[in-house]
């Protein structure tokens, strides 16, 4: 601005605009924002895009509503904070931020994933220049599964905020769950040149470092982020797991404990000392590094009796305890660690009937406990939650299997599959049910179809045709012995 040069002209339809704001004599400029915006909007009419209007507020009563649901949401009061937000935007349906909070609302508290991506889609809608609102539409997709989709909504996200690296952070995790882990290492990289004081990034990255067998790297990363945040207790336990998986037990033992020392009150990283402690051979301490994670958790749940979190933790740690080599025999008459875990989130559920998660978990702890009636129950609920609607219809069919219900099981596996015909691994447990009952003929056409599908699949994953062709040779071979 002030040189004598003009501006050299560009093609482009904000040239015109461009060339006003450098303008040499203050007169010539933009006089107000409005003046500006004006011209904005003329180029936008001639270029039909969609330009962004600002909300008009018409009320202070209104402009509270808003504010309250803000606050209502973060002091964990998702149902008030809904009925908020819904009342403001009965009179001010055209800001995008509040269709945002809705669909974040939607999502972290009650995991309606199509609904939030409705919320979240209609203020990209009204904004389509809000990174923050793309960034969260794509979380909303990538919970359901639809992980193209999230892809692409982050990289929107990015196309309006090149440095927006919570944007770059969840593109890169989306990126490794579609198996195109290199592309996630190059967009952290991006990341971290742009904030590289973040020590999320450094985790990620070096979590995606490992993943691509580069375990050099990745430790280094994960020291990275350790130094950058201390509190960081993901980065402790990345640190300790690799320097585990490398056959350094002691080395990664000390990482622990300095990261109790720096977390005193986190049970993950209590646990993880717990499972080392029992993986060298020290299983006094590690029953003792347990009862230490057990007690701090108790203690949360007595002393925040309607915080879901905490039960849900307690609930793990029981899950844990469960399968691993530290299971205790309950003294007699004492409960077992699979009915203190259905205790914690059948808790969890009770105070959060959404919580997907523990409904799910709940259902896989009353099917080890061989309680079919409440199995059935919790997967009925569980066929509505996209990610967990194959799991719940396998279990619920497996359940009803084992009870005698051979009819009901397969039918309601038939029922699906007129509607989903090519998702192989329902026609794999379907296989597993007519041989479980002795129908080799029934369970052979479903493996052979089953291995027709995963034939002509873009990427079959070798282990499930391996699996499914040993499966045909043991059909064929129970036919010949019939």
């Amino acid at each position: 601005m002030g040189c004598t040069p003009k501006v050299p002209k560009i093609k482009s339809d904000l040239f015109p605009i461009i060339e006003k704001c450098l303008e040499k004599r203050k007169e010539k400029r933009y006089q107000s924002h409005n003046e500006l915006l004006e011209s904005f909007y003329k180029v936008a009419s001639k270029l039909k895009i969609t330009f962004p209007q600002p909300p008009s507020v018409t009320d202070d009563e209104t402009a509270r509503y808003f504010v309250l649901a803000q606050s209502l949401a973060a002091l964990g009061k998702p149902g008030d904070a809904l009925k908020s937000i819904d009342a403001y935007l009965a009179k001010n349906s055209r800001d995008p931020s509040a269709w945002l909070q809705k669909g974040i609302i939607l999502l972290e508290n009650y995991s309606s994933y199509k609904e939030s991506i409705q919320c979240t889609l209609e203020a990209v809608r009204i904004d389509p220049f809000n990174s923050h609102a793309w960034n969260n539409l794509g979380l909303a997709y990538k919970n359901s599964g639809q992980f193209p989709l999230a892809i692409d909504a982050y990289r929107k996200g990015l196309d309006c905020d090149p440095y927006n690296t919570g944007c770059m952070m969840n593109l890169s995790i989306a990126l490794i769950e579609n198996g195109k882990p290199e592309n996630a290492h190059a967009v952290l990289s991006i990341a971290i040149d742009v904030n590289p004081k973040k020590a999320q990034l450094w985790l990620n990255l070096g979590s995606t470092a490992k993943v691509l067998n580069r375990q050099p790297e990745a430790v280094k990363c994960f020291q990275k982020a350790i130094e950058l945040n201390q509190k960081l207790t993901e980065g402790w336990r990345s640190l300790a797991n690799i320097l585990e998986e490398s056959g350094k037990l002691p080395q990664a033992l000390e990482i622990l404990n300095e990261g109790i020392v720096n977390n005193p009150d986190d049970y993950a990283i209590r646990l993880d000392k717990a499972r080392l402690l029992d993986k060298m051979g020290d299983h006094a301490e590690a029953i003792e590094s347990f009862a230490e994670t057990e007690s701090l958790l108790i203690s949360l749940t007595q002393k925040y009796p309607g915080n879901p979190n905490h039960w849900h933790n307690l609930g793990l740690i029981y899950l844990d305890r469960h399968i691993s080599s530290l299971q205790i025999k309950p003294e007699s008459g004492k409960p077992s660690a699979t009915e203190k875990g259905i205790v914690c989130f059948s808790k969890v559920i009770e105070i959060d009937p959404n919580d997907s998660f523990a409904l799910w978990t709940l259902a896989r702890l009353y099917f080890d406990n061989h309680d079919t009636k409440r199995t059935v129950e919790c997967c009925n609920k569980l066929l509505r939650y996209p990610q967990y609607l194959l799991g719940a219809l396998s279990m619920k069919a497996q359940v009803l299997s084992f009870v005698g219900l051979y009819k009901e099981a397969t039918e309601e596996l038939q029922d699906f599959l007129r509607a989903n015909p090519t998702c192989d691994s329902i026609w794999f447990v379907l296989a597993q049910i007519h041989e479980y009952h002795n129908n080799p003929s029934a369970a052979l056409k479903c493996l052979q179809v089953c291995n027709n599908i995963l034939s002509k699949s873009s990427n079959p994953n070798k282990q499930n045709m391996a699996d499914v062709n040993q499966k045909i040779i043991e059909m064929k071979n129970m036919l010949k012995r019939q």
